[in-house]
């Protein structure tokens, strides 16, 4: 598969960068490196795996539970995000 290049606005690549170069590279801690590179890609760039992607994992479910799950799933990440766009447009008092 081809990859498409991706730019990010330039305090975004400097916030992803900077969370990055801060991680522990300690092997003793708890979390694996890579489960922090993934957790910082989405939580500074909104980067994540596509076999996450809600709408997918809905389509993948093959059991009633499953399917149960996923929609839960889809409608808390929809809940957030609507949640974090209502703060977004909340002004500052200062």
């Amino acid at each position: 598969m081809a990859l498409t290049d991706t730019y990010l606005p330039d305090e975004t690549h400097g916030s992803l960068v900077a969370a990055l170069s801060a991680l522990d590279r300690d092997p003793a801690h708890p979390t694996p490196l890579s489960d922090r590179i993934i957790e910082v890609l989405g939580e500074v760039a909104n980067v994540w795996p596509a076999s996450i992607d809600p709408y997918v994992l809905e389509v993948k479910a093959k059991t009633p539970a499953e399917k149960r799950v996923a929609k839960r799933f889809r409608n808390i990440l929809e809940a957030n995000a609507e949640g974090l766009a209502m703060l977004e447009r909340i002004k500052p008092l200062a």
